[in-house]
């Protein structure tokens, strides 16, 4: 009896005060959050039914509460449908998934042979690797178009500096050649 009172919290600990035996007070504490009782049944399954992955979030975490939850139902012997378990799945998704979505279930209708979770687990791992890799993909154009915008105005700078040397030159010979000009013509006179 004293190992259970240890290894349990506090707070759980006057549930199984009352209790005689090692025995009774596992029993107490199984009815309580072990045993196949409806309320925690209903329980779980209304957290599978709520379930929702918000844009941004992380699918491996998403598919892991949600295998979670139906291990637990397992535990309990509540088998929740392959079917249902994937329909579930799909609809928890955000809307960035529509079109994973949309042709998964129409190649579905194609196939004759159901879907199944771990499946479905991992063509989600695939499209989420994928999504990735186009966004590696796409920051690394954006950062290639920087750097070549950044040296294009570094040459157009150069360039710029070099026509600006180029005109002062031209300026200063067109100057050096008005004075030489005035210069002859005062001497003429």
């Amino acid at each position: 009896m004293a190992v259970i009172a240890l290894t349990i919290k506090r707070t759980i600990t006057p549930n199984i005060r009352s209790c005689r035996t090692s025995e009774d007070a596992w029993n107490t504490l199984q009815a309580m959050f072990g045993g196949r009782n409806a309320a925690r049944i209903e329980f779980l399954k209304k957290q599978l039914d709520k379930i929702q992955m918000d844009e941004g979030d992380d699918i491996v975490e998403h598919l892991t509460k949600i295998r979670d939850l139906k291990e637990q139902l397992l535990s309990i012997d509540e088998v929740i449908p392959e079917k249902d378990l994937v329909s579930k799945t799909l609809n928890s998704l955000p809307p960035s998934y529509l079109t994973f979505q949309t042709s998964l279930t129409l190649s579905l209708r194609a196939n004759p042979d159901p879907l199944h979770f771990e499946e479905l687990v991992a063509l989600l791992l695939q499209e989420d690797q994928s999504r990735k890799n186009k966004s590696l993909q796409v920051d690394g154009m954006d950062h290639a178009l920087v750097v070549q915008n950044k040296n294009r105005g570094k040459e157009s700078a150069h360039h710029s500096k070099s026509s600006a040397g180029q005109s002062s030159e031209k300026s200063k010979a067109k100057e050096e050649s008005a004075n030489f000009v005035q210069d002859s013509y005062a001497f003429v006179c």
